[in-house]
């Protein structure tokens, strides 16, 4: 049964990348990496912008679980963040609305903080090249190089794309070797790989000595742990007490 769900998903997971790499021409191709390249870093100017984007995310995600306590877990890393919660696995329609703009599976219900679909976009301003995400049976990252190897060849008229010219942000790619980051209790896991990780760390840090920030989570119920290189730093919560 695993086998078949596995490789269900990975066919999933690769006709939407077909999708996302179907370009008739090469301005268009330009066009799509200029405008996701402003939606991640002409918006998001903070680079630890992205923690509030997945805070709300893993808040949204719970909601729809119905459960006591969210748990959010991130750890900082060589180079990498990994940011994860024991909200709502993803389905199918969670992985295309992440790799779209604007159009995700809360883009009609404006009671969530998230309902634009765009704040996952944020993960996009610290990783120069490569995020990963493992959800329920799903297993797949955008990746910059990978999916630019994905790219349609065009004519010597088109001119050459550029390094830059790559809409990787909205091209997922099956990666089971993702696996490895799986954590028993956590149904949602973010992979961030960046270069700033210390520096983020830091900002993580100051951003949760103050406690107010929790008052606008709405969950009810909210466990956040914080751990460096694999030694735990701090945790913050909150609890409803009737």
């Amino acid at each position: 049964v695993m086998d078949y769900i596995s490789s269900t998903n990975e066919d999933f997971i690769k006709k939407l990348q077909r999708e996302r790499t179907e370009y008739n021409h090469a301005s268009q191709v330009r066009m799509q990496a200029k405008s996701l390249m402003q939606l991640s870093v002409g918006i998001y100017t903070e680079p630890e912008r992205f923690v509030y984007e997945l805070l709300q995310n893993a808040v949204d995600a719970f909601t729809d679980t119905g459960g006591d306590t969210l748990n959010i877990l991130i750890r900082e890393e060589e180079n990498q963040f990994v940011f994860m919660h024991n909200g709502k696995a993803f389905d199918s329609k969670d992985v295309e609305g992440i790799s779209d703009v604007g159009n995700g599976t809360k883009s009609k219900d404006s009671k969530k903080i998230g309902y634009k679909g765009i704040g996952f976009k944020s993960v996009f301003m610290p990783s120069v090249d490569h995020v990963g995400i493992i959800s329920g049976p799903f297993c797949f990252e955008f990746d910059k190089q990978k999916a630019r190897s994905l790219m349609p060849s065009f004519p010597p008229s088109e001119g050459i794309l550029e390094p830059n010219d790559v809409p990787w942000q909205v091209i997922p790619i099956y990666a089971p070797q993702l696996h490895e980051y799986n954590v028993p209790g956590y149904n949602v896991i973010t992979i961030v790989h960046t270069k700033e990780s210390k520096k983020i760390g830091a900002r993580i840090e100051s951003l949760f000595s103050d406690l107010q920030f929790l008052l606008f989570l709405r969950s009810n119920n909210v466990n956040i742990q914080f751990e460096r290189n694999g030694q735990f730093v701090f945790s913050v919560g909150k609890k409803l007490t009737n």
